[in-house]
């Protein structure tokens, strides 16, 4: 850190992980990716960590932030008192009728 930078270790970390590593992807996300976080959530619950290593250049704050818009969006369109659990099974079966290749992933 340079002379008048108060950013603590952990900011710094943050801030290269999450905002300026060329590696990571910030364009539009695919249908296949939502379908990945949507499956994988279901598979191994919260654990954001484990399910951004299976997608290929989004970081864990990515994905739960694109998780919990897909399951917000369903929400305000869809029956109400249903649990996440039971949006992210008809958001995946949305998916699968819409595109048949995701029978693959």
């Amino acid at each position: 850190m340079g002379p008048g930078s108060h950013r603590k270790p952990r900011q710094c970390r943050e801030r290269w992980i999450n905002g300026i590593d060329p590696n990571i992807k910030r364009d539009k996300w695919t249908i296949e990716e939502e379908y990945m976080i949507l499956k994988l959530w279901k598979a191994l619950g919260s654990k954001w960590h484990d399910i951004s290593l299976q997608i290929e250049g989004r970081t864990e704050i990515q994905v739960k932030n694109r998780f919990n818009c897909l399951i917000k969006k369903e929400q305000q369109s869809g029956q109400v008192g249903q649990g996440v659990s039971e949006i992210c099974d008809r958001l995946l079966e949305k998916m699968r009728a819409r595109n048949n290749n995701l029978e693959q992933i």
